[in-house]
């Protein structure tokens, strides 16, 4: 409608200045549409420039998404890539809509629409959109607007990614490229304190804690890929070397306890050897003085049968 003004109030401004003969009504009626052409050329470009009679709005949408490395990982990759067609400064960001699904998913950044992504204080990831519209604030605007159709027209799209924060990492395609190639060939892993990091997480998802194998993860994966660590995964490999030297701690310790009970076993055994011993001999000894003794009894009564037979002879 206000393109429809703008003409009818031009025409009637030229006709009012130019043909109407007589001063009064050529001024009269040349200010009034002048004025009233100004005013409309005016709303008309407030309208299309600063949504002069219109109010925004926003709606959001909130999607979960899951990881690119899918159940081969308990952490989560939030991967990114480049394209030069659209600017070598602006990520595309690769996720997957559906668990297990091995499709993925991209989301492209434009003129309209803005990426980014942000940790969470959170176990799970989601794809957050905030979509701005603007809407004529009544019906004198839209028929005075409404032929544009500016209320169908989305203003602006911010996309962003939340996810954990220690469960999840945000990699480059050959970031992700690397680690998939590290991942195939375990040989090729020789740091230490990712092999250490690999195993406590293999620990924990045995025995049921699957968010912190995932951190556990998410450290080895920045170590590997010569990320900087976070003051979290700082933390949590002194935590694991702490725990560790406590563990190898013990087990000397059991060690040494399970030495000595063995060595006062053997140290009770061998006493009580000794003392059967010395008893046997104590035996062996009464036995043989026993013998000794039967011996010259029967030695002592020989010699008196002997005695008594030669006096009686004749």
């Amino acid at each position: 409608m206000i393109f429809l003004l703008v003409i009818f109030f031009t025409a009637a401004a030229f006709v009012s200045w130019m043909l109407i003969k007589h001063a009064f009504p050529r001024w009269f009626f040349g200010l009034i549409f002048t004025g009233l052409l100004l005013a409309s050329v005016i709303l008309m470009t407030l309208n299309m420039s600063r949504h002069f009679g219109m109010n925004r709005s926003v709606t959001t949408q909130k999607q979960e998404i899951y990881s690119m490395a899918g159940s081969k990982l308990a952490a989560g990759i939030l991967a990114t890539t480049k394209n030069k067609n659209i600017g070598s400064d602006l990520d595309i960001y690769l996720y997957k809509d559906q668990a297990g699904s091995q499709q993925t998913k991209t989301s492209v950044p434009n003129i309209h629409r803005t990426i980014s992504f942000e940790g969470a204080d959170s176990n799970r990831a989601y794809k957050v959109t905030h979509t701005y519209r603007w809407h004529y604030n009544g019906a004198l605007s839209r028929v005075l607007f409404g032929i544009g159709h500016l209320d169908r027209v989305i203003s602006r799209q911010e996309v962003v990614f939340q996810i954990p924060s220690q469960q999840w990492i945000q990699l480059t395609s050959d970031q992700l490229r690397r680690l998939q190639n590290l991942l195939a060939n375990p040989a090729k892993i020789t740091d230490a304190k990712v092999s250490m990091l690999l195993s406590a997480s293999s620990q924990a998802l045995l025995n049921g804690r699957s968010n912190q194998a995932a951190r556990m993860q998410v450290a080895a994966i920045r170590e590997l890929l010569s990320i900087a660590p976070s003051a979290a995964d700082k933390k949590l490999a002194k935590q694991l070397s702490s725990s560790a030297a406590a563990s190898s701690r013990a087990q000397a310790l059991s060690s040494s306890i399970a030495a000595s009970q063995a060595a006062s076993v053997s140290a009770s055994l061998a006493a009580d050897a000794q003392a059967q011993a010395a008893s046997a001999a104590q035996s062996q000894a009464a036995a043989d003085s026993a013998a000794s003794a039967q011996t010259q009894v029967s030695a002592s009564s020989s010699a008196g049968n002997s005695s008594s037979g030669t006096t009686n002879t004749p």
